[in-house]
């Protein structure tokens, strides 16, 4: 049987989540650092937003070892 820390949701104090916002930071440094935006860098809600929310998801699953050319399919 599998432990609870392996499934959603993630919860504050177990590893998997601090793993998941170390991640999170790490895209968000690497993307400013080139010079992209992030999702606070907008208001929530507007297109602006929306565009750089998806772009940032990307990013997280390109991060996160997930082969892009199988998002969309």
């Amino acid at each position: 049987m599998e432990s609870d820390e392996q499934h959603l949701p993630l919860r504050r104090g177990t590893s998997r989540y601090d793993e998941a916002i170390a991640l999170e930071n790490s895209v968000r440094v690497i993307r400013k650092a080139r010079g992209r935006s992030n999702p606070e860098d907008f208001a929530e809600g507007t297109p602006e937003w929306h565009a750089v929310v998806e772009s940032f998801l990307i990013d997280l699953l390109w991060a996160s070892g997930n082969d892009l050319h199988d998002i969309g399919e």
